[in-house]
């Protein structure tokens, strides 16, 4: 189970690399393949580890998010996967609207 959103902000590390550029700092967590059962404060200090030692939630979460390549991170992710296909099927639902 996924514990915060942040988690599947690991999942795409060029979309970190264009966030953070010059202060982007390579990371172990971002060669992990169970990312999702990380603790909530692990994957807050493995965002600003590689942050070069910052990040706030609202200020570089919603950018980041905003990067993010969906085929990066579904992969990743499962719990974002079924997020995806739970919103994708509801937007086919209203299509019809």
């Amino acid at each position: 189970m996924v514990v915060c959103m942040e988690t599947w902000l690991l999942a795409d590390e060029a979309a970190l690399r264009t966030h953070w550029r010059a202060r982007f700092q390579d990371h172990s967590a971002l060669r992990r393949t169970d990312l999702e059962t990380l603790a909530k404060p692990a994957v807050l200090q493995s965002l600003r580890a590689i942050g070069g030692g910052d990040y706030h939630k609202i200020r570089d979460g919603a950018a980041i998010l905003a990067l993010l390549n969906p085929a990066t991170v579904r992969p990743k992710a499962p719990a974002c996967d079924r997020a995806l296909l739970a919103l994708e099927g509801l937007a086919a639902t209203d299509a019809g609207c």
